[in-house]
């Protein structure tokens, strides 16, 4: 049996072997692990959504064009944590692409209140803040990922793919990648 004979789409979700589940959530069924896939009513298209919190516009246009063609879509924007909470529900996102420093706020209170909401989305820190205190601080506090944002584009793509797929991935000063915590080489 093939996957596209064993799945159904329907206004709540996909159908697959007569289970419902969330539009975006697909069983890869030769490993019978969860993989996140977006589903096209054409075709499937293997995309990853997110929604990214920045508080520079241009910061915000820069990562959109960066990603484009790259199999990762900005599904939505915020510019402060109050804002993407309000703004969230309307959304579908896989990974969130957070900023570190936001105007009024503090890092470690921002992903409190994202894990309020949502204590199972990846969230992947992506900052100017090249420090190893903060980088061990936000990964103490279970984000996904972090990337320095002088970061080469295909070290940022590399670290959401990871999150969106479960996994932890950094990348430290070195531009070494680091998933689960061990060094891997470079991709």
């Amino acid at each position: 049996m093939t996957l596209l004979s064993i799945i159904r789409q329907t206004q709540f979700g996909l159908i697959i072997n007569n289970e419902l589940h969330s539009k975006y959530l697909v069983y890869n069924y030769m490993s019978g692990l969860p993989k996140q896939l977006i589903f096209n009513s054409a075709d499937m298209i293997n995309t990853i959504a997110i929604f990214l919190i920045d508080d520079h516009p241009v910061s915000i246009s820069g990562v959109k064009i960066m990603l484009r063609n790259q199999n990762i879509s900005v599904t939505g924007s915020a510019q402060s944590i109050d804002e993407f909470l309000n703004k969230a529900k309307k959304y579908e996102f896989q990974v969130l692409l957070l900023d570190l420093y936001l105007p009024g706020t503090h890092p470690v209170d921002n992903i409190k209140k994202i894990r309020e909401r949502f204590p199972l989305t990846p969230i992947v820190v992506f900052t100017s803040e090249d420090d190893e205190q903060w980088h061990r601080k936000m990964m103490g506090l279970g984000i996904s990922g972090y990337v320095v944002k002088n970061a080469p584009r295909d070290e940022l793509i590399f670290v959401i793919k990871k999150a969106a797929s479960g996994e932890i991935c950094s990348v430290t000063k070195q531009h070494e990648i680091l998933t689960n915590g061990t060094q891997n080489q470079r991709y």
